[in-house]
This record gives structure tokens, C-alpha cells and sequence, in this order.
């Protein structure tokens, strides 16, 4: 019978790390209030903040300075805080956003991308972008507009983050909550492009070309895995592939996260391995990995996990224990300083929940499982169902299914995609060497990966999901499933792997 570590108190945790209480209060309170994000709730937040937090700070200079509650209550007060104003941010900002022209009578939008155009499964192209002018059908009439906007295009040209654009169509607000301020259904081929508002964009768009025409070198459908895995561009992936990740649970793999940060850090540090100071092959890394999340553009969970990289190179060059839980509390608070909205998308929930568990429970599920695996496959293992046990809450909620075969195929499928990456980098380095020997051997192997990819995916796409019909208070079973699994969080830190001097 395999036996979990035995949790150690709350107390315990606190002695050697009071600051997490402080994070985790903080990050759970403004979570909640903004997810809620109702207006109204704002002051009351903000009230109750006061009250919290000068009971707590009176504790606190009663006790001493390792009491729990009163590092918890200090950081329930200070997310209430943040919540609570960045709630009564957004809602001014959506209330400021505005057509001088009525919506009925405006035909003519000018806007400015704030990411790169995707294209959707009917080939439909969705561009976010934001208000700057809107004029009426006869174009004698211009006034300015502002606001986020949601634009689908029909047959729409490549579009990239901070290029401008003009476009005809029906502008309506949006009704879904936390979403853009508006939807445009832009008219058949009615895009036309301005430019970049950015010189730095316009080269970094110009550099996305460069490597999806290098990628392209491949050749389909090679070509189209490798630009979805390194650049997170998946205009081109076979839907036969797509909906073989879906159905196996596995369509994480293709939503650039940690995972494809630490392939990129992973394949640096390797080329750097012959320098010898830590320090100076963290910091190269970090920069590197900066340079590729520019590259790739905005996500959250690219965001998150460029974060936690950057925010644990800055211990490491100050000599300080990182604690990993601290980075990715730490993570939350500046993204839901920087991009507040970001809390109500999935993808955010996702990367959260899935990393959480994994240095919660999957910690102490990979200790279980020593007697019984190696190391590399014990962290995938203990990684993998930490994950998928965390997340299926949210996932049932979102879909109402859940893959249990995906506990398998991600087994197989993490370390290939992974192998895929560093050949494709491997490839990217190939072709620019005059020798096209070398560049086709690497063009076989990579297409050899692929169909075993394929292959894989495609063998468990047909394994039966399990299906429930989502009710709100089924949420309280599963908080409680997800508080009893975190209830081992003060693991034995001594022996955890920590980036330290």
C-alpha cells in the first residue's frame, strides 16, 4: 500500500516561510473578488480589507512575527484590496469604452492588434484588438472609439501583434461576461493593412516570418506541429491531429506553457554547460527565454511560467532560496496586476491549477512512488496525474468530459513533443548550413516523429471519456477533494530540488 508523506502543520510551515501565507492569502482573495468582478463588490472589498487587516496587523505586532493568522490575515486584506481596485479598474475602463458614432450608424473601424490573428477551425481568421476610430457608411463622418474589440474576419490576411488595420462590418457589444468590450463581424476580404504602431513589433513580426518561412522548409505536415510547439502557431495543424490531442486529453501539449519553456531553457542551458558559473548561465537562459516569449507573443500561461523563470534567476543572483510555490504565487500577483482580465480565461485557470498541483500533491506523490520507478519517469508519473487531478474539476465545469487515457498517452507524449522541439531547433541551426545532406537527414527524423506523434494519439483518441453533468454545488466536493490533496503543501523541504547558488 502506497503511503503519501504525512503533512506536516500549518505551523510547522510558517516558522520556516511566513511570507506564503502572506502570498497565498493575497492571491486567493484577490482571485475571488475578481473572478466575481461585480462593481458593486469593490467597496465592500475594500471595507472589509480594513477591518481584516488591522486585526491583523494588531496580531501580528501582538504575537510576533511568525504568527500564521496574522500573516494571513495581512494578505487576505491586501487581495481584497488589490481585487477590489482592479475590479473598479476594469469596470470604469468598460464603462469609458465608447463609438462616438452609434453603433447602428458606424460601418468603418480602425484598430490596433494587441495580439497575433488566429485562425479559427472554420477557417475563420479572430483577431483582439483595440478601438481607435469609427466612421459611418459614407465615410464622411469620422470620430475616435475606444475599447477592447473581438473581430472575426472571413478569409482575413495574417495578422500580427501591433500592426493597424482598417475594417468594415456590424459592431455590436459583447454580452459574454470578462470578455472584449465588442464583437466585429468584419465583411468579406474587408481588411486592409496600415502598419505597425511599433518599430520593435514590426521587426518582431518580420522575425515570426523568417522562422515560420524556415519551419516551412520541413515540409506539411511536419512543418505545422513543430511552428504549433515552438511558436504556438497552429493555423496549419492537421484537424485529424487536433482532435487526436483533444480526445486524449493531451491538447495542453500545444498551448505554449512551462512545459515549452522549460524545453527552450533546458536546450540552452545544454549549449551552455561548458560555462561554469550558475549565475551567468541562469541569467543568458533567462534573457534567452525573454527573447522567445517576445517572440512567441502575450499568453498566460507563457506569461506565468516566463515569470517564474525570471523571478527564480533574481534569487539565484541574490543568493536566496527559491521556493517554487513562493515564484508561482508570487507569478500570479504581477499578472493579475499587469493583465487583471486574464483571471476569467481558461487558459489562466489551467496553467495555474495544473502547476499548482503539481508542487502540491505531485510532490509528495513522487516521493510514494520511489520504491517503485526511476527518477524521470517517477516525476513524469507523480507531474502528470497531479495535473490531470487538479484541472478535472475545472475541465468537467468547461467540457463535460474528461480523457482518462490521457493519464497514458501524456506519459508517452510529453517526452516526444519534447524531443520534437529540440530536433526542430536542431533543424532551424541545420538549414542555415550549406549542406543539404545534413538538412534532409534531420527532415527524416523529424518526419518520423511525427507519424510516431500521430500514431500515439490517434491509437488512444477512441478510448472512452467520462461524461458528468456539471451542477455549481458540485464545486464543494471538489474543493474539499483539492484542499485534502494540498493538505501535504509543507513538504520536506531538504531535500527538494531548489535553484540556489
Amino acid at each position: 500500500m502506497v503511503k503519501l508523506a504525512r503533512p506536516a502543520g500549518i505551523a510547522d510551515y510558517a516558522k520556516r516561510g511566513p511570507a506564503f501565507l502572506f502570498f497565498l492569502g493575497l492571491v486567493a482573495a484577490a482571485l475571488l473578488v475578481m473572478y466575481l468582478n461585480r462593481p458593486e463588490l469593490s467597496i465592500a472589498a475594500c471595507l472589509i480589507a480594513m477591518g481584516v487587516g488591522g486585526w491583523g496587523a494588531a496580531r501580528f505586532s501582538a504575537k510576533g512575527k511568525n504568527d500564521v493568522f496574522a500573516w494571513l490575515a495581512l494578505g487576505v486584506a491586501s487581495g481584497l484590496l488589490v481585487g477590489g481596485a482592479q475590479s473598479y479598474a476594469l469596470a470604469a475602463e468598460r464603462a469609458a469604452s465608447h463609438t462616438a458614432i452609434p453603433l447602428d450608424a458606424a460601418f468603418s473601424f480602425r484598430l490596433t492588434l494587441t495580439a497575433d490573428g488566429v485562425t479559427a477551425q472554420n477557417g475563420v481568421k479572430v483577431y483582439a484588438a483595440s478601438l481607435a476610430e469609427a466612421a459611418n457608411r459614407s465615410g464622411d463622418r469620422r470620430a475616435s472609439a475606444s475599447g477592447a474589440v473581438a473581430v472575426f474576419a472571413p478569409n482575413g490576411p495574417d495578422l500580427f501583434w501591433g500592426e493597424t488595420i482598417d475594417v468594415e462590418g456590424t459592431l455590436r457589444e459583447n454580452q459574454v461576461p470578462g470578455g472584449a468590450r465588442f464583437v466585429l463581424n468584419a465583411r468579406g476580404r474587408s481588411v486592409m493593412r496600415l502598419g505597425f504602431n511599433s518599430p520593435l513589433l514590426a521587426a518582431r513580426a518580420a522575425a515570426v516570418r523568417a522562422f515560420l518561412a524556415r519551419i516551412g522548409r520541413l515540409g506539411a505536415p511536419a512543418s505545422s506541429l513543430f511552428a504549433a510547439l515552438f511558436l504556438g502557431v497552429k493555423d496549419n495543424l492537421e484537424f485529424e491531429l487536433r482532435d487526436a490531442f483533444a480526445r486524449t486529453g493531451s491538447l495542453h501539449l500545444l498551448a505554449l506553457s512551462g512545459l515549452h519553456v522549460g524545453m527552450i531553457a533546458a536546450l540552452v542551458l545544454f549549449f551552455l554547460s561548458p560555462l561554469r558559473s550558475k549565475k551567468l548561465k541562469a541569467v543568458l537562459a533567462a534573457l534567452f527565454v525573454g527573447a522567445y516569449f517576445f517572440l512567441a507573443g502575450p499568453s498566460p500561461s507563457l506569461l506565468r511560467a516566463v515569470l517564474m523563470l525570471g523571478l527564480g534567476t533574481i534569487g539565484l543572483l541574490l543568493d536566496r532560496e527559491v521556493d517554487p510555490l513562493h515564484v508561482l504565487l508570487a507569478s500570479a500577483v504581477v499578472v493579475l496586476l499587469v493583465d487583471p482580465e486574464s483571471v476569467r480565461s481558461l487558459s489562466f485557470q489551467l496553467s495555474y491549477l495544473a502547476l499548482a498541483g503539481i508542487l502540491t500533491f505531485g510532490r509528495r506523490l513522487n516521493r510514494a512512488l520511489t520504491p517503485f520507478l526511476p527518477g524521470f519517469a517517477r516525476g513524469l508519473v507523480s507531474a502528470v496525474i497531479a495535473a490531470q487531478a487538479f484541472t478535472a474539476p475545472l475541465i468537467f465545469q468547461t467540457f463535460g468530459t474528461v480523457y482518462p487515457v490521457g493519464l497514458v498517452a501524456s506519459l508517452l507524449l510529453v517526452p516526444l513533443t519534447t524531443a520534437y522541439v529540440w530536433s526542430g531547433t536542431g533543424f532551424l541551426v541545420v538549414s542555415l548550413i550549406p549542406f543539404p545532406p545534413l538538412e534532409e537527414a534531420v527532415r527524416f527524423l523529424m518526419d518520423a516523429q511525427y507519424r510516431l506523434i500521430f500514431g500515439i494519439s490517434d491509437f488512444f483518441k477512441n478510448a472512452p471519456g467520462v461524461t458528468v453533468v456539471w451542477s455549481d454545488w458540485l464545486w464543494i466536493p471538489a474543493l474539499a477533494a483539492w484542499l485534502a490533496l494540498v493538505a501535504g503543501i509543507p513538504v520536506q523541504r531538504r531535500h527538494e530540488l531548489r535553484l540556489t547558488g
